[in-house]
């Protein structure tokens, strides 16, 4: 039998206190109450560092980058929910607005990352699409699409 998961995935940024909010309707899934399963620090392919906490259907935390500096952190949040046979596999959506004051500031840019955590391969497969300002002409370049592979640390 062929199971289908439809999520609309409304985000909202307030740029005064660099708060997320996320909107989501499952419309076939399984329970948002149960067992997050992927909360931890997990470690990507590129050398970034997440740490994830979870609860409720909800996925937040954050995100930092690998350089010398111990500010390059930042907030992320996005909205998880459970599937699989087994009910251990999860399927995780969340956005990094690139905005920290105290090391690089405002980058005018977020990256969002939609997922699937494999719970018999221990790892979380994502593609990322990263957004950043450009002026109308250059439109074109907005935006870069990418992979990563976050194994647990």
């Amino acid at each position: 039998m062929l199971q289908c998961l439809f999520i609309f995935f409304f985000t909202i940024i307030d740029a005064s206190s660099n708060s997320v909010w996320f909107s989501t309707d499952v419309i076939h899934g399984r329970n948002l109450n149960e067992a997050c399963g992927i909360d931890g620090t997990w470690k990507n392919d590129l050398g970034s560092y997440i740490d994830i906490n979870c609860g409720d259907g909800t996925v937040f935390g954050s995100y930092r980058i690998p350089v010398s500096s111990g500010e390059d952190t930042y907030e992320f949040s996005g909205k998880y929910i459970v599937t699989g046979e087994d009910g251990k596999d999860r399927i995780v959506a969340f956005l990094v607005p690139w905005n920290n004051p105290k090391a690089t500031g405002n980058s005018n840019s977020s990256t969002s990352y939609t997922g699937i955590y494999y719970n018999s391969e221990r790892v979380i497969y994502a593609h990322w699409i990263l957004t950043g300002y450009k002026k109308w002409a250059s439109r074109w370049a907005t935006n870069l699409i990418g992979h990563a592979i976050f194994s647990r640390v």
